[in-house]
């Protein structure tokens, strides 16, 4: 296997971005023993309550190859499709946590979607099962129900093999189960159950410890967090994120204390960086035109409020880990500049929290260099004036939406080979404008390792329902051109992008 679109740029770095889940399948692909397997089942609370003894005895007796295939797909079958209903999914979660299936009914029949619903379906759950009600809360928050990044398709785990045999050219993993809404248990009661379950952390970051590799960890402030701040006031969201700072930064700082690696006999830790802040800044404009705060729009929490917040962690910040604060877009002057305006209030505040800019850079075939030159003469200007440092944080480069439609529209004849070529020369185009600009790059994680894996297509796939779309070719490594070279199933014919 070659390389891969890997940017030709130096960093002292090189990561990949891992879900839990993704983290969960590449365990099952490295066992190599029965008693791997068995260790797996038992350690795995995705799957540990749907294979009896029995149907373990039963798995196994199929020989390790053929076991493990079995096991995966028990994995993929214990999720919902990505687009599956809500209420769906629901179900799916609470079956699977021990809650009878008539109970489950009445619950998003009767419960769900009223006014404190959480509340309403915690007391349900206690009345109906009293003692065994703590263990529903825990399993119910550890167990992962919509399925992501393609994880049901039958080829996933020729995927994860792949992964698994180049994990080698990676020494950091972009581990993204720290966000609030994998670690707040909504079910939390402050004594029996609590507030904040790190259990996905830490299978995530034992997993890299285990393989050797650091850890950027992702990310403290992140939107898509209305499940759990709709119909809160500003005060109750500001304690939620005060509280579930401390307790991440504690996390990290224990977890550290405890796992490193001793390099020229100094302890190096697990967790390098930490992505504090997370696309702060809108993806769309106001009605005047311009790039907003999504926290003050959404929840009123401003500036000031997340200077309280993150407090704690500039106080303990462990000088060997960089804190970022991480945006997309930054091609885009408009929004960059805002980004930067950003930067500058939290430096403010708390000047010495945040040493680097975290520059997605998800670009489509469309991107042009002059948007990317022109973002790197920023770059280079911001770490010349104020010291900070520059890391490509979710590198991919894929077909933009249209584009997509375009190359899989059952009337073209587009050669896959002539769209993988045309995005190494747009790789290689990059690479050498990122080196032309003189900026120093801290390091480099790939966001989408697969074209099985591909966290575009799982946007794009959501809202276009009436294409079969089954890859945007945004992978580092390109699964769907091998998978066609092999089927020999298309031809020749060039595009024009």
């Amino acid at each position: 296997m070659n390389d891969g679109y890997l940017l030709n740029c130096y960093a002292p770095s090189t990561g990949g971005y891992f879900s839990s889940e993704q983290v969960d399948l590449l365990r099952i692909v490295r066992c190599e023993t029965e008693m791997d397997i068995v260790d797996f089942v038992i350690k795995c609370e995705q799957i540990n309550h749907r294979i009896t003894t029995d149907r373990l005895r039963e798995i196994l007796s199929l020989g390790v190859d053929s076991a493990k295939r079995v096991i995966f797909e028990e994995y993929q079958n214990s999720l919902v499709k990505h687009d599956s209903d809500r209420v769906d999914s629901i179900m799916n979660s609470l079956i699977n946590s021990g809650v009878t299936l008539e109970d489950a009914n009445y619950i998003v029949n009767n419960l769900f979607g009223k006014d404190n619903y959480i509340e309403k379906i915690k007391e349900f759950i206690e009345d109906r099962y009293g003692d065994k009600a703590i263990d529903i809360f825990e399993k119910n928050h550890r167990f992962v129900s919509l399925e992501r990044d393609q994880i049901k398709d039958k080829s996933i785990y020729d995927d994860m093999v792949l992964i698994n045999d180049n994990l080698d050219k990676l020494d950091t993993m972009l581990i993204g189960s720290g966000k609030i809404y994998d670690v707040l248990n909504l079910f939390a009661d402050g004594k029996m159950v609590s507030d904040f379950d790190f259990y996905h952390a830490y299978r995530d970051l034992d997993f890299a410890y285990e393989n050797g590799k650091q850890v950027r960890f992702h990310s403290l402030l992140v939107k898509g967090c209305e499940k759990i701040f709709d119909g809160k006031s500003r005060v109750e969201i500001k304690d939620i994120l005060t509280r579930y700072v401390e307790a991440t930064i504690n996390f990290i700082n224990i977890y550290n204390e405890t796992h490193y690696y001793m390099v020229n006999g100094q302890k190096v830790p697990v967790i390098n960086a930490v992505d504090l802040f997370n696309e702060i800044v809108s993806f769309d404009k106001d009605e005047n035109g311009e790039y907003y705060n999504i926290w003050k729009k959404k929840f009123g929490i401003t500036m000031d409020d997340i200077q309280d917040i993150f407090k704690y962690a500039l106080d303990q910040k462990d000088p060997r880990v960089s804190y970022l604060y991480n945006e997309p877009m930054l091609e885009i002057e408009q929004r960059r500049n805002k980004v930067f305006e950003t930067l500058d209030e939290i430096d403010d505040r708390l000047p010495g929290l945040i040493d680097t800019l975290g520059t997605q850079m998800h670009l489509s075939f469309r991107t042009t260099d002059d948007s990317i030159r022109d973002c790197y003469k920023a770059f280079k200007e911001l770490q010349d004036t104020k010291g900070k440092k520059v890391q490509i944080t979710e590198f991919d480069m894929s077909l933009d939406k249209e584009d997509i439609k375009k190359v899989f529209n059952k009337d073209n004849n587009i050669s896959i080979d002539d769209i993988y070529n045309y995005k190494r020369k747009r790789v290689e185009s990059v690479s050498g404008i990122i080196n032309l600009s003189g900026v120093r790059l801290s390091g480099i994680t790939y966001w989408s390792l697969t074209d099985g894996i591909d966290h575009n297509i799982e946007r794009i796939r959501s809202e276009s329902r009436e294409y079969d779309l089954p890859t945007a070719c945004g992978g580092l490594f390109p699964t769907y051109l091998i998978k066609h070279n092999k089927d020999n199933s298309l031809d020749d014919s060039g595009m024009n992008f």
